[in-house]
């Protein structure tokens, strides 16, 4: 691996700025990606595995959300 390439990937890793941005992305995405879930599993009805699964859901988006 070349110095300048190696370089910058340090550079990346060691501004945690940069890395908290780039985890609140992926959680913002993720939390995206659930409610698109929600939506669809909502038009399914109401029976115990998709009530259940909709509960699990709902929980980690929660936790995503509530995360610093």
């Amino acid at each position: 691996m070349s110095d300048h390439i190696r370089a910058k990937l340090e550079a990346l890793i060691s501004d945690s700025g940069m890395f908290h941005a780039g985890q609140q992305d992926e959680r913002l995405r993720l939390c995206r990606l659930i409610d698109i879930r929600l939506n669809d599993l909502g038009k399914l009805g109401r029976g115990p595995i998709i009530s259940a699964r909709l509960e699990e859901l709902l929980h980690i988006r929660q936790a995503l959300r509530d995360h610093p």
